[in-house]
């Protein structure tokens, strides 16, 4: 028997995800991937020269994709990083659990205001990896992600979306804009 890791078999799974949404997006509802920029806050975030024993915060890239039924209903793989540039160079040598990134799978729902604007919810569980120190490395948590939106649906195939992310374990908030591209 062959032992595959962790990332092999989520890969496998996110590519199963893709291609069992895109056949399905083809004959009804919609497939979104998104990109976009957050602000990263919590008591795990960026713990390095400017250690702060309550958090600090970050800049943060978001990435998505989705595919949400016309009842509004839908899933989505997400995952969110910490972009800071000098991580891994500047860190002090302490065991604090820094946040580095979170990846998952959400259950998604859509609540329409009119054709152009919707509030999104969505709940599910993930994987976050939490750095500890250049020295001693980092391990992963499973966490939970919980996220409130609301998007704007600019035309038939573009779509920003405001969105909260707070994941639980961590405590980790991203708060950012998503471009979005359904079709």
């Amino acid at each position: 028997m062959i032992k595959t890791s962790r990332l092999a078999r989520s890969t496998a799974a996110a590519a199963a995800l893709f291609i069992a949404g895109s056949a399905f997006a083809q004959s009804q509802g919609s497939f979104t991937p998104e990109i976009g920029a957050s602000y990263l806050g919590g008591h795990t975030v960026e713990r390095g020269t400017n250690y702060k024993p309550n958090g600090d915060h970050s800049i943060g890239l978001n990435g998505a994709i989705g595919w949400e039924h016309p009842s509004g209903l839908g899933v989505r793989l997400m995952i969110l990083g910490d972009l800071l540039p000098a991580r891994g160079f500047v860190e002090n040598a302490t065991d604090v659990k820094s946040f580095d990134y979170f990846y998952g799978l959400q259950v998604t729902g859509s609540v329409p205001f009119d054709a152009a604007f919707k509030l999104k919810l969505g709940a599910g569980v993930g994987r976050t990896r939490m750095d500890v120190s250049p020295n001693v490395g980092s391990n992963d948590i499973t966490d939970g992600a919980l996220s409130l939106g609301l998007q704007w649906r600019a035309g038939s195939h573009f779509a920003m979306e405001l969105r909260v992310d707070h994941l639980t374990r961590s405590d980790v908030t991203s708060t950012g804009l998503q471009f979005q591209w359904p079709f």
